[in-house]
């Protein structure tokens, strides 16, 4: 994903996009990483209506983290 050349949020969106992802496959996967996680975000996104506008992006992130999870676990139960 070429998140470095959207508009002037380029840097904040990818950092956003991948914590966000991050935090929700984790927590899909059983971890909990919030305290860490809405600080980290909080500092890169400062108007919520940022993070609303990429949050199709989070989730297909989060999808492609969650996918990629379970099928190395697969693959080592193999």
């Amino acid at each position: 994903m070429e998140y470095r050349t959207v508009g002037g949020d380029g840097y904040a969106r990818g950092e956003a996009i991948a914590e966000g992802a991050a935090y929700i496959a984790a927590k899909l996967l059983g971890f909990d990483t919030s305290g860490m996680s809405c600080e980290y975000i909080a500092g890169y996104v400062r108007q919520v209506e940022k993070m609303l506008e990429w949050a199709e992006a989070v989730q297909a992130v989060a999808r492609a983290l969650v996918e990629m999870a379970e099928d190395a676990a697969g693959k080592q139960a193999a």
